[in-house]
């Protein structure tokens, strides 16, 4: 959604977060444990674009939801790394 972040609804704020940050979180912390055990060649794909790496005006929300999948990522990086993990 386009608008100014003093306009919107808190309802859109938790509907950007859910969907472009936990749901990812969710997915990965699922998927995890099955991937620790393989110790290969293995990936996680976070989708950022760029609204997670420049903030944008009446993107807010959106720009939120994904700079915190970007750190998500950069964190989650260096604790897997030793399992033969890359986090893209």
């Amino acid at each position: 959604m386009r608008e100014e972040f003093h306009n919107l609804d808190f309802s859109v704020c938790e509907t950007m977060v859910n969907t472009n940050l936990l749901s990812h979180i969710a997915a990965t912390k699922a998927a995890l444990p099955e991937m620790m055990l393989k110790k290969g060649n293995l990936h996680i794909v976070n989708i950022i674009s760029g609204s997670g790496i420049i903030g944008l005006p009446v993107r807010t929300m959106y720009s939120a939801s994904k700079f915190g999948l970007a750190g998500f990522g950069n964190a989650l990086r260096a604790e897997v790394k030793q399992y033969g993990i890359t986090v893209l």
